[in-house]
């Protein structure tokens, strides 16, 4: 496989992961004329972020991850925070892949061979381990199967579900829930957590990256607007938060283990490739040990299931809006300094306006004081 194309399939891989299945229910709610309408504006907003923070990571002599390049271009203080928002979109992504991903395994192969979801979570849990002990190379193939995988059933449900499809159920528009796509939005299209990995993936091919980026959006938008538009326009008022549910009363019991699949394609290799980040920090970063940046990467999300957080779309909407807002600030605020430096020349750049910088620095300011409100009520 080429350089370019691992690139692509670990960056698509990540981005296209449980998020997918909020997307309708936040549709449904707010209407899918203002749903299309954020997407579009925060598809663009988060390719120029990926495209600040890709610029930020090919002018950075040496390895780093997130945390890493908020102490260089920011400052050792502003470290602690970039930590905290780490923890909190990579614990929370990684949290809301075993949710779903152990519901998914447990209607999948509970009828056949039986056991409870609890078990199929430590499965999923357990598999999910193994490869993200294995490393990257395992992830790029594991990531390519999965997106094969993950188109082949969404065909299979756009099929199924045509005959029942509605388009009355695509008209309405609810300006009072503007602020609930928000989040769930922005963490569907966030895969800025394996940009460095790219960096590595492209090697001396550096000058793709734009390319790269450009093709991922495409690849995932197109997903997400489809997605969206098939199941709200089969269930309409019935679309449930995990959007599969809603569609039994239409298309029957058999298509909870259709979708169960089309769950597991999404979620699976999303999920080892956060892992294998969130391992990466710890060890780049912050100097922990191989072992203990495992452990404390495995353990703290399977431990949060058993205390009983298991609210995935609140769970999602926090770590998009609150966590990966602070990030996104952070990357507007590193960029704007890296460029002043004087660097060596660079494959390609981005440039901002003050004005345009500070419009997007409120945007996400903005988007944490409305999740904060909403968290509260």
């Amino acid at each position: 496989m080429s350089k370019t194309l691992s690139a692509i399939v670990v960056l698509s891989g990540t981005t296209i992961g449980v998020g997918i299945f909020g997307l309708p229910f936040a549709a449904k709610e707010a209407g899918l004329g203002l749903f299309l309408i954020e997407m579009a504006v925060l598809t663009f907003v988060a390719y120029v972020i990926h495209l600040m923070y890709g610029e930020v990571v090919i002018r950075t002599k040496g390895k780093h991850r997130f945390p890493g390049y908020v102490a260089q271009y920011l400052g050792g203080n502003a470290k602690p925070l970039a930590l905290f928002t780490t923890l909190i979109g990579f614990y929370g992504a990684i949290l809301a892949y075993l949710i779903v991903g152990g519901t998914f395994l447990a209607v999948i192969f509970s009828p056949i061979v039986g056991g409870s979801e609890t078990l199929y979570t430590l499965i999923y849990f357990a598999l999910g381990a193994l490869l993200i002990i294995v490393g990257i190379r395992g992830i790029v193939i594991t990531d390519l199967l999965f997106l094969i995988f993950f188109f082949v059933i969404l065909i299979l449900l756009l099929i199924a579900g045509w005959s029942h499809f509605n388009p009355s159920y695509l008209t309405g528009l609810t300006l009072s829930k503007f602020a609930l796509p928000y989040g769930i939005i922005l963490f569907s299209l966030w895969g800025a957590s394996v940009i460095p990995e790219v960096r590595e993936l492209l090697g001396r091919k550096e000058r793709s990256f734009p390319w790269v980026l450009e093709v991922n959006f495409a690849i995932v938008i197109i997903t997400y607007v489809l997605f969206t538009v098939a199941i709200l326009g089969v269930s309409g008022p019935a679309t449930s938060e995990e959007a599969i549910e809603g569609l039994v009363p239409f298309l029957g019991s058999g298509i909870v283990a259709v979708g169960a699949l089309f769950g597991l394609a999404t979620t699976f290799d999303s999920y080892i490739t956060l892992g294998h980040q969130l391992a990466r920090t710890y060890e780049i970063d912050y100097g922990l040990p191989k072992v203990v940046s495992l452990v404390v990467t495995l353990g703290i999300p399977i431990a949060l299931y058993f205390l009983g957080v298991n609210q995935f779309l609140t769970i999602i909407g926090i770590a998009g809006a609150i966590g990966l807002g602070i990030d996104a600030v952070m990357i507007v605020l590193m960029h704007r300094v890296a460029t002043r430096r004087s660097q060596p020349k660079i494959p390609f750049r981005i440039r901002l306006s003050p004005f345009i910088a500070s419009l997007l620095i409120l945007l996400f300011l903005g988007g944490i004081v409305a999740e904060v409100v909403s968290a509260m009520r």
